[in-house]
Order: C-alpha cells, then sequence, then structure tokens
C-alpha cells in the first residue's frame, strides 16, 4: 500500500472511531433516558413486597453505601435486584463506554491488549457483581490480568513502527452502538417485566413460592455482561478463529475424499449429534424410548450448537461453491456435504424436541437463495447504465423471492404441516383462536396488546396482570394474565406494551437494518483494503461467517413477530437481542464480534486448489 493510500486509510479510521464514539454516547444517552421512570422510589414500584428490601429512594449515598458495605462480599440477591434495577441506565451507559474503549484495545491486536481487555472486563464485573460471586473474585481478576498485561510488555518485542488499527468505516460504526442499544432496550423491558411480573407455585401447595420471573432481570444482566465480553474476545482473536475454522473444514474435506472417509465422519457426526440431542432432550422422559435414561433438560444449549452448526456449514458451502471454481463434480460433493450436515442438525433438533430453530432455519435457507440471484444477476464489474440496471435487476429479483419463500413458508406452516402432524394441528387452533385454545397463553398477550394506548404505558406502568384485569373486568393478581414466557415466546408483546405500536415496531425494523448493517461493513472494509487483501486465500468467507447468522436472526424476528400477531403457528421462539435467553446473546455475540473488526490478516493458511 502507498503511503498516500495509508495515510488515508488511517486518517479513515480515525474518522470511523470519532462516529462510533459520538453513536455509543448517543445509544447510552438514550438508554438513559428510557430508564429513568425504574429509578422511581422502591413504594412506586412495589419493590417491598417482591424482594423483601428497604424503601429507599435512589440516591447516590445509597448506591454508595451500597458498594462500601458489599465492597468484597456477596450481596444479597434481593438487594442486587433492586439496585440494578433502579441504575440500569447508568449501568448501561457505563457498559457502553468500557466496551467502546476495550473494542479500541482488541483492535490493535497487540499481545498485551488482551489483558488489559481482561482488567477492563472485570473491573466492571465487580460492579455488577455477575453470576452472584463476590467482588473479591472479580478484583482478583482485575490483579491477574493487570499482572498479565505488565508480563506481555516486559517479555514481548515491542513493534518499531505504531500500531496502525484497522479502518473502521461507516457501517463498522454502528455494530458496537447498535449492539449496546437493542440489548440495553431488552434487558430495560426484562427488568421491568421481572420486578412486577407474576409469581407462581412451585409445585404443590405447601412448597413455597417459586421465584418465577423475580431474577430473570439479573440472569440478563450477567448473560449480557457475559456476551459483551465474548464480542470483544472474538474482535481480539477473528483472525485465529477463522482460520482456525478453515483449517478444521479443509481436514474433513481431506477426510471425505478417503475411501472410508465418509463412513468415518458419518460414525462420529451422529455420535455428536445424539450426544447434543440428549443435552436438549427433556429429562422428563425417556430418551430415544431408553429406559432409566433420561434427557439432559437443556433445550436452549442444544438448539443454539445445532443451529451455530448449521449456520457454518451454509456459510462454508456459499464460500467454496460460490467464490471458487469448482468442477460440477466437487459443486455435487460440495452440495451433498451441506445436506449431510444440515440433515444431522435438524435430526438433533428433532431428537431434542426443540422444533422452534428448524422453522426459522427454513425460512432462512429459503431466504439464503437470494444470495446466488445478486451474484448472477448483478453483474457487479460492468459500469454505467448497464450496471445500474443490473443492480436494480437483481435487487428486484432477490425481493421478489424473499416474498415468495415467506409465503411458501408460511402456506407450509398453517395448512399443509397440521394435516400431518397434531402438534402443528394445536397450534394452527391455538392461532386460530387464541380465546378457546387449552393455554391461556397467547389470548392473555392478546389482551394486554389490545389494551395499550397508542404510546405505551411506558416502563413501571405495563399492567402485567393483563388488560382484562385492567379495564375492571377481573381481578389483577400476581398470577393473572402475564405468562412466566412472556419474555422469550412473546418477546413483542412486553416491547408493545412499553412503548406502543409505533415505538416497538421501529425498535425491531431498526433491528432488522442493524443486522444488514453487520455484513455491509465487512464488504465495505474488505474494498477499502482491496489491494492488499488481493492474494487473501479467505475471500469473503468471514463476510459468509457474519451475514448467513445475520439471516438467520432476520429470520427468526418474522417468526417471533408472526407467531405473537396471529400470522404464523406459535413455535416459541425469541426476538433476536430484545427477547430473554443468555445462551442466545452469547451465541449471537460471535458473529457480531467479527463484524466489529472486519478485516483480516493475509498470513492466511493456502487452501487447496478445487479440481
Amino acid at each position: 500500500m502507498s503511503p498516500t493510500a495509508q495515510s488515508a486509510s488511517g486518517s479513515y479510521g480515525l474518522q470511523g472511531r470519532w462516529l462510533e464514539l459520538l453513536l455509543t454516547l448517543a445509544a447510552a444517552w438514550l438508554l438513559m433516558a428510557i430508564a429513568a421512570p425504574l429509578a422511581m422510589p422502591g413504594a412506586d414500584l412495589g419493590l417491598a413486597g417482591r424482594y423483601g428490601t428497604l424503601e429507599a429512594p435512589l440516591s447516590w449515598n445509597w448506591i454508595l453505601e451500597l458498594f462500601q458495605t458489599y465492597a468484597w462480599t456477596n450481596m444479597p440477591q434481593d438487594l442486587r435486584a433492586v439496585a440494578l434495577l433502579r441504575t440500569a441506565g447508568w449501568w448501561l451507559a457505563l457498559l457502553g463506554g468500557v466496551g467502546w474503549l476495550a473494542l479500541q484495545l482488541a483492535r490493535t491486536g497487540a499481545a498485551w491488549a488482551g489483558g488489559a481487555m481482561l482488567a477492563l472486563w472485570a473491573a466492571l464485573a465487580w460492579l455488577l457483581r455477575p453470576f452472584q460471586l463476590s467482588g473479591v473474585v472479580w478484583a482478583y481478576g482485575v490483579a491477574l490480568a493487570l499482572a498479565g498485561t505488565l508480563l506481555a510488555l516486559a517479555l514481548l518485542p515491542m513493534r518499531r513502527t505504531p500500531l496502525r488499527p484497522d479502518p473502521v468505516n461507516g457501517w463498522t460504526a454502528c455494530v458496537w452502538p447498535g449492539w449496546l442499544l437493542l440489548t440495553g432496550a431488552g434487558l430495560l423491558v426484562l427488568l421491568d417485566f421481572a420486578a412486577r411480573g407474576p409469581v407462581v407455585p412451585y409445585g404443590m401447595a405447601a412448597t413455597p413460592l417459586k421465584p418465577g420471573v423475580r431474577y430473570l432481570g439479573l440472569n440478563q444482566a450477567d448473560g449480557l455482561w457475559l456476551a459483551s465480553g465474548l464480542l470483544l474476545g472474538c474482535a481480539y482473536v477473528r483472525g485465529p478463529l477463522v482460520r482456525a475454522w478453515v483449517s478444521l473444514c479443509t481436514a474433513l474435506g481431506a477426510l471425505w475424499q478417503r475411501p472410508r472417509g465418509p463412513l468415518v465422519l458419518l460414525a462420529v457426526a451422529t455420535a455428536s449429534i445424539l450426544a447434543i440431542g440428549w443435552l436438549g432432550a427433556s429429562e422428563h422422559r425417556s430418551f430415544l424410548g431408553i429406559a432409566g435414561l433420561h434427557g439432559g433438560g437443556r433445550p436452549h444449549i442444544s438448539g443454539e450448537l445445532l443451529r451455530a452448526a448449521m449456520c457454518a456449514a451454509l456459510a462454508w458451502f456459499a464460500y467454496r461453491t460460490g467464490e471458487w471454481r469448482v468442477s460440477a463434480h466437487r459443486a455435487r460433493s460440495n452440495l451433498h456435504q451441506l445436506l449431510l450436515a444440515l440433515g444431522l442438525c435438524a435430526l438433533g433438533l428433532v431428537i431434542s424436541d426443540d422444533k422452534g430453530p428448524l422453522l426459522v432455519l427454513a425460512l432462512a435457507v429459503a431466504l439464503l437463495l437470494g444470495a446466488p440471484v445478486l451474484q448472477l444477476v448483478g453483474g457487479w464489474r460492468s459500469g454505467g447504465w448497464i450496471h445500474t440496471a443490473r443492480r436494480g435487476a437483481a435487487l428486484a429479483a432477490a425481493v421478489a423471492l424473499a416474498i415468495a419463500a415467506l409465503g411458501l413458508w408460511r402456506t407450509t406452516l398453517v395448512d399443509w404441516l397440521p394435516r400431518i402432524s397434531n402438534d402443528a394441528a394445536a397450534r394452527e387452533l391455538m392461532r386460530a383462536n387464541p380465546f378457546a385454545a387449552s393455554s391461556p397463553n397467547l389470548a392473555q398477550a392478546r389482551w394486554l396488546m389490545e389494551a395499550t394506548p397508542s404510546a405505551g404505558f411506558g416502563l413501571a406502568r405495563v399492567p402485567y396482570c393483563g388488560a382484562r384485569a385492567h379495564a375492571g373486568q377481573s381481578a389483577c393478581t400476581l398470577g393473572s394474565g402475564a405468562p412466566l414466557q412472556m419474555p422469550s415466546d412473546f418477546a413483542f408483546v412486553p416491547l408493545f406494551a412499553t412503548w406502543g405500536e409505533l415505538g416497538a415496531s421501529a425498535l425491531v425494523l431498526g433491528s432488522l437494518l442493524w443486522l444488514l448493517v453487520l455484513p455491509a461493513g465487512m464488504l465495505a472494509a474488505r474494498r477499502a483494503e482491496g489491494a492488499r487483501n488481493a492474494a487473501d486465500a479467505l475471500g469473503l468467507l468471514p463476510v459468509w461467517l457474519v451475514a448467513v447468522p445475520a439471516l438467520v436472526a432476520q429470520a427468526q424476528t418474522v417468526v417471533s413477530i408472526g407467531a405473537t400477531l396471529g400470522w404464523s403457528s406459535l413455535t416459541g421462539v425469541t426476538l433476536p437481542f430484545l427477547g430473554y435467553g443468555v445462551v442466545a446473546l452469547c451465541a449471537a455475540a460471535l458473529p457480531v464480534g467479527l463484524a466489529a473488526h472486519p478485516p483480516l490478516e493475509r498470513a492466511e493458511p493456502d487452501l487447496p486448489d478445487a479440481p
């Protein structure tokens, strides 16, 4: 790269970082403004009966006394829940600022930067106390991370030339602020629901009350801290991470070409799928009819593992078949490998009785067919009006194909599957008439949406006891009108009730557009570094590793909202970034981390030419 181009690239990166900082500050300010109602006195929220805490109003003296008392010990869970609720806006702003600073360290790629990032994140954990650990644990974490940083600075050779951070374009500058805004909004809604949602009896009447949603806000905050840390860690090691994935896929492809390779791979993959399927199967039923063997009861973990595997397989297929010159035989072989991988993952989801991701992935695969249309019809390298016309034709064809895929998906789910599946038929009956269904959950969600004013109730004012109780038609109790799974199966409902139709729709539409920004930033970065990456063996593989999960998240959004609004059958699928799910947040953070630091080094492993 010439000095002029290098200077321009560095200047462009500096401008991108200023834009990223400004957007982060704007997102933090907006979250603080939204969270203001949660800082009102505890009597207005009814926290004393909920958590058994004192009705102390929010003040800096109260916060200072709280952390002085529990600086190095465990903070009681009830008190921690109240403190997080009242200081949620400030805590999210702190998360955004510390995360932005850690992201700048990650982009340097220096050995000492990893220790500095860990020190920052452990210091943030000392305030949040994730996973109910005492403050001394995180204090030791800060000390060890700082010691590792100083050791790296002392022992590792320093570069003679100053580190040139990779350029941050306008698209990439939206990645971290978008993550902060979306996950922060979801956390605020869940904190509100946790503080005033239902508490249901657990087991027999003689047993004490189950906490219900009481600590879901704490769980989500812990998950957000962990997921954001994974995002930053993925941005820091994105080069070795992608190269390791390439080496693994290349080794598996070489094994596939051996005489008995497919049998070996099939045996290992089947055993792995059975193990993952067991992890997600119900612990109350025998696994695969084997007496005495019950499932692991962790469908949220098995589902995310299988979905990530399917996304990675789709990204690898798109890269190897769409960007390499392959023969017809190799293309068929790649397709067979993809179908085998998708089939095994689908088998794992069926075994674990988690069919929601199957519907999401079916829609995502159908939408992914638009990518070849953009590639074949677009003719991106032509110029003039022909270039513009072909781009318009490609976009129109991709949109038409997406609409057709949505229509076919809905017809299959609503009209065809109920004829062959009793489960699908029951879900279709619930969709068609939720007020006559065996489960009242969807009807309760509809009641709440019907009672919501145009501007929404606002935080700390949503009548989670249900709209009928709000209208005076029935009694309002802690167990009425708000299903425990509302933040997951009906994640759009609390958003709708809090900020109204316009606010919730804007938030969801913003998340869909932000998901388009993730691969767009990587494409722009690779075009800006085109000369340096001309010999890059990876091509657009990192872009595919982000684009496919982003497309799956968009499909998941359509499935979740469609079920809530009655457009499609209920599936029990949460909203990405906005619904409850610690494991789902952590899984979503990995591709976002790749998108936050898009350029890759040229020192990639050479891949064999495809015959």
